[in-house]
């Protein structure tokens, strides 16, 4: 099929806009103070959304147009979306260096190599705010969130399967 007119414009433009924010935007912020004092989570955000958007052009547009032979919006969001969730947030945090160490103490605090945009420190960072510390602070960053990133992934990329299989049915 042919790719429609308006399609192909907002696909370029999330390319162009995902290669500005990585090439330009991203490096400016590796040097900002003002970006180094933000707490992880927008550390994260702000670090990861040309990522995101290159995520979603690449892959939510290839397996959109692969699967409808045409380009579906709200799937190359889904499928963008999923997969940069269980791409960036469940390998980031599996793979080392890690931010916390078993009794809970942080262990990887350099601000010069951004470890605050970490998923590890946005994580560690989250579960502070409940009041989770020592070493349920290191299971819940390692054990518990990625098994919620997982549901998270099968709830974006496949959720009426993900409901047909805890209701049991076929």
């Amino acid at each position: 099929m042919e790719i429609v007119q308006k399609e192909a414009m907002l696909i370029f433009a999330t390319l162009t806009f995902s290669i500005i924010w990585i090439v330009i935007i991203i490096p400016q912020l590796m040097q900002s103070e003002w970006f180094k004092s933000l707490i992880p989570p927008l550390q994260y955000i702000l670090n990861s959304i040309g990522f995101v958007t290159l995520c979603m052009v690449l892959f939510g547009a290839l397996i959109s147009y692969y699967i409808h032979k045409e380009f579906v919006l709200k799937e190359i969001l889904r499928f963008g979306l999923g997969i940069w969730v269980g791409i960036s947030l469940l390998f980031d945090l599996w793979l080392p260096p890690y931010y916390v160490n078993y009794d809970g103490s942080v262990i990887l605090n350099v601000p010069e190599v951004l470890t605050g945009s970490a998923v590890d420190a946005t994580v560690v960072w989250f579960w502070q705010q409940l009041a989770i510390s020592g070493p349920l602070l290191y299971y819940m960053t390692y054990i518990v969130t990625p098994l919620i990133f997982i549901v998270v992934v099968a709830l974006i990329l496949a959720p009426e399967q993900f409901m047909k299989f805890f209701r049991g049915t076929p």
